[in-house]
């Protein structure tokens, strides 16, 4: 329920990056979704969602990758995207 309210509720235009540790466009373009955050705060909403990793797998993504980023981190190991 939290995304999808996140994604509904939101005045601003939302931009939902779905990613995995192992994957490597995400290890890619994670750098580029870090700097766009930080450019629009406040004007766009940034949430990151994982589905994949480990709780340990994922922290250690988001310290290397968004760290100080204005996003929201979401993660559910299960593949169970939270829904209305």
């Amino acid at each position: 329920a939290e995304v999808a309210a996140a994604l509904t509720a939101s005045e601003m235009p939302v931009v939902l990056n779905v990613w995995a540790s192992w994957c490597v466009p995400c290890r890619s373009e994670a750098p580029l979704l870090e700097r766009a955050a930080s450019r629009f705060d406040g004007q766009v909403h940034f949430i990151a969602l994982n589905v994949r990793d480990g709780q340990t797998e994922a922290r250690r993504f988001i310290a290397e990758f968004f760290a100080g980023a204005p996003l929201d981190h979401w993660s559910d190991r299960g593949g169970n995207i939270p829904t209305d």
